[in-house]
């Protein structure tokens, strides 16, 4: 299968195939750094998206919810979060017009997931905090008809480096149970899906003791009792970023993988209903990095990843819309984007055949990135992109202590000063998912900032005397 796919995608995608069927495409936010992370089409065919914000609100990050029309037009906007980083990770649809959405919230003494529930006008309904006594994040939430899970990472439960965290709640956002699932080292979950049996399947990566990790895919009664798991992938870093139903039974898992090629590929597999694997593919050429963060299926059971591909496109990141049939062969995968980095992290079926995608540009867009939204139809259209500058003001701040790290915002090469009680042991920087993406061999008070997209990120200070400082730190 990886060979016939490889020769598919090295003869088979051409500028031409590249260029968008494209409805509409347009970005959304102000001048600092916006992505979107995730949108669910609506009854009336408008949407509602959710992500964060660089550019509004109380803090170094808040989430960012807004709702547009079928043509893309904004209807309105809302900010949540405190002075610290927030970010939004999925949200649904409910019944009742309004919504329920869950990410991540630092209220100063490290992360906790949120759970936030609005109406049909993005008004608060409840706002949530759920978390143990260390950092804990939310990442994928579904609404129940007496209640919501979610589905996250915990580093606090106490079973290893991390672990799969699922919550239930009742429809006040009131906890009724956790349970953590997972092993001796670092496991996150990423998405959760209800199954018609009143459990709910559930899928992220499991870690090794190589500190590698695996693919997994749970599933679990409506008490959140494990039922079984299937592990998947290859020898080095592999994770499940989604898990949707197939409407013949069984599930469709979607991600990245580590394993297959010198760079980082596209990961597609099919499982029965018992979690059996029927097919694994891994998408990717040889030179070249792929990430598939949300999968789908429409009625006829084909598999939809959207993602990124350094491979084709604009140049940079592009998004990516992989489809493959029931066996999974590949069917077509176009590319739209810039000559920057472009990444979508979700997408939604349309009724009238059509999709919608959502991710995040530096492409296009008034500010260092934006939230891009790109509504396709399969008609070929390569019309300009629509750059918003969305009017939310940007409230005062209130006082607050002085940040222990300055200058912040820091740039590449720039050299950050600790202010701290005490020698620093160990210092890492972690993405807005809670990955680490630098540390420091032999930390002192003053860091040298590395070479990193820019974007608000956290740092993580271990200091003697065994305290834990946190903060958040945009890099520019």
């Amino acid at each position: 299968m990886r060979s016939l796919l490889l020769t598919i995608l090295a003869f088979g995608l051409s500028p031409f195939v590249s260029s968008a069927q494209i409805t509409w495409k347009r970005t959304y936010g102000g001048y600092g750094v916006d992505r979107a992370y995730s949108v669910r089409q609506l009854a009336d065919d408008g949407s509602i998206v959710l992500g964060s914000t660089g550019s509004f609100g109380a803090g170094g990050g808040d989430v960012y919810l807004f709702r547009i029309d079928n043509s893309g037009e904004r209807l309105w906007s809302r900010t949540f979060g405190g002075p610290g980083v927030d970010q939004g990770n999925s949200v649904r649809v409910l019944d009742d017009g309004g919504y329920v959405f869950v990410g991540s919230t630092d209220a100063g003494n490290g992360y906790d997931g949120s759970l936030v529930r609005t109406d049909d006008s993005g008004i608060a309904v409840f706002e949530k905090s759920i978390g143990t006594t260390d950092w804990d994040f939310l990442h994928d939430v579904q609404a129940l008809p007496d209640g919501f899970l979610a589905v996250g990472t915990s580093y606090g439960t106490g079973n290893g480096a991390g672990d799969i965290w699922l919550v239930r709640t009742d429809l006040n956002g009131d906890t009724l149970w956790t349970r953590s699932l997972g092993g001796a080292w670092s496991d996150e979950g990423r998405s959760v899906r209800a199954t018609p049996d009143g459990g709910a399947v559930l899928a992220g990566g499991i870690g090794r003791d190589d500190g590698d990790g695996d693919v997994v895919v749970i599933k679990v009664d409506a008490a959140g009792t494990e039922e079984w798991r299937t592990e998947l992938g290859g020898d080095s870093l592999d994770l499940a970023m989604s898990v949707a139903l197939l409407p013949g039974g069984g599930y469709a898992v979607g991600g990245w993988s580590d394993s297959y090629y010198p760079e980082r590929c596209m990961y597609v597999a099919k499982l029965d209903g018992q979690g059996q694997l029927e097919w694994e593919n891994p998408l990717s050429t040889a030179d070249a990095d792929w990430e598939g963060h949300e999968v789908g299926a429409d009625a006829s059971g084909n598999i939809l990843l959207a993602g990124f591909t350094k491979a084709y496109g604009a140049g940079g990141a592009d998004f990516y819309l992989l489809t493959l049939d029931t066996d999974g062969q590949y069917v077509n995968g176009p590319t739209y984007g810039g000559a920057g980095d472009d990444q979508a992290w979700s997408f939604d079926f349309c009724a009238d055949g059509g999709f919608i995608v959502a991710g995040g540009s530096e492409s296009f867009g008034p500010g260092n990135a934006a939230a891009l939204i790109i509504r396709t139809n399969g008609q070929p259209d390569n019309g300009p992109v629509i750059e918003e500058l969305d009017p939310l003001r940007v409230p005062n701040v209130p006082f607050q202590e002085r940040s222990p790290i300055h200058p912040n915002p820091v740039s590449p090469g720039q050299l950050l000063t600790i202010d701290a009680d005490g020698p620093v042991l160990h210092a890492e920087l972690l993405d807005m998912h809670g990955r680490p993406v630098h540390a420091w061999r032999r930390p002192t008070t003053s860091l040298v900032i590395p070479c990193l997209p820019s974007g608000v990120h956290v740092l993580r200070l271990q200091l003697g005397g065994g305290s834990i400082l946190s903060a958040p730190l945009l890099v520019r």
